[in-house]
């Protein structure tokens, strides 16, 4: 009997859908944390380290994702923020962007692993 609850709950608990985010947890407070001129140096020690960097390194960028649990190995995405921060000659920052868009309903990726974020189109 107790066995029978106990699946019960964990299929009820499973199926519910919970808004998340994979990546930095609050672009926007970084965003207005970054002032020009400001080292690379300065950039890691306080916010942390890129979600990614361009091939020459002259560009820094900060994912978040925001979305929900498709089922219990996937998640949906819904919209995204990007937080591009550029370095000049001197590792400097020169220039600071923030975009954010939903991500269309058409032609959706899906995250298969959440733990190595490997996606797929839907």
């Amino acid at each position: 009997m107790k066995f029978t609850i106990l699946i019960i709950i964990l299929l009820l608990t499973a199926c519910k859908k919970e808004v998340k985010f994979v990546g930095y947890p609050n672009i926007e407070k970084i965003h207005n944390q970054i002032k020009f001129g400001y080292t690379k140096e300065y950039i890691l020690n306080t916010i942390g380290a890129p979600s990614f960097i361009s091939n020459d390194e002259s560009i820094w960028y900060y994912t978040r994702i925001n979305g929900n649990d498709g089922n219990l190995v996937s998640f949906v995405p819904k919209n995204r923020s990007l937080l591009a921060i550029t370095f000049n000659g001197q590792n400097l920052v020169a220039d600071i962007k923030i975009d954010t868009k939903e991500i269309s309903l058409d032609k959706k990726p899906y995250f298969i692993n959440k733990k190595m974020l490997k996606y797929s189109i839907k």
